[in-house]
């Protein structure tokens, strides 16, 4: 109620009182349900009264809420970005959960196995990057990995509708030779494959 006198006491139109009332019940409403309701069966509640059939978000919001016993655990998985499925096997880091993360949002954390997609000129480093800060970033995901690293570049690409043959990127001439096996992989049709760098 002290939320509604504040807004009432300021000079708004009708119209936007009238939104603002009606926004204020809302909330009112559904703060009363998160006691005795869990958050998939809140998030479903509200898909039912206010979502469009194409709302994607809140259907993605309602996948990552199952499982979850609280609003205040589900609020700390979404602003933390944690994956869902992670969260949902027990918080425990097990053999068959994988974690996707930018290079940046790595820092810090540690795998027993990372694999470093497109280590290739224009990805890693990017074409208009600082090359120093995308060294550092590169040798951050590097030292994720616990017991082994992959890093994968392609053979051939597309790239702006041109088929091109990207080069190695230049930072991988920066680790020490005698900690890297170079493997060729091939399909069977040789269709143009990744290849793999582990150490």
């Amino acid at each position: 109620a002290s939320m509604r006198q504040q807004i009432q006491n300021n000079a708004l139109s009708d119209t936007v009182q009238e939104k603002l009332d009606a926004a204020i019940e809302v909330v009112d409403r559904f703060r009363n349900k998160i006691s005795h309701l869990s958050p998939s069966e809140l998030i479903a509640k509200w898909t039912d009264e206010f979502a469009t059939s194409d709302d994607i978000d809140l259907e993605r919001l309602g996948l990552l809420a199952q499982g979850v016993d609280s609003i205040a655990e589900l609020l700390e998985i979404v602003t933390l970005g944690q994956d869902g499925d992670f969260v949902r096997r027990g918080k425990i880091a097990r053999p068959e959960a994988v974690t996707l993360m930018t290079l940046h949002a790595s820092k810090g954390l540690e795998f027993p196995v990372v694999f470093i997609c497109g280590v290739e000129e224009g990805l890693i480093p990017h074409t208009e990057a600082d090359i120093e800060e995308e060294k550092r970033l590169f040798f951050v995901g590097i030292t994720r990995g616990q017991d082994e690293i992959i890093l994968t570049r392609a053979r051939s690409r597309r790239r702006f509708g041109e088929r091109i043959a990207p080069e190695i990127s230049r930072f991988v001439a920066d680790i020490p030779k005698d900690i890297i096996d170079f493997v060729d992989l091939r399909t069977e049709r040789r269709k143009p494959a990744e290849q793999l760098f582990l150490f």
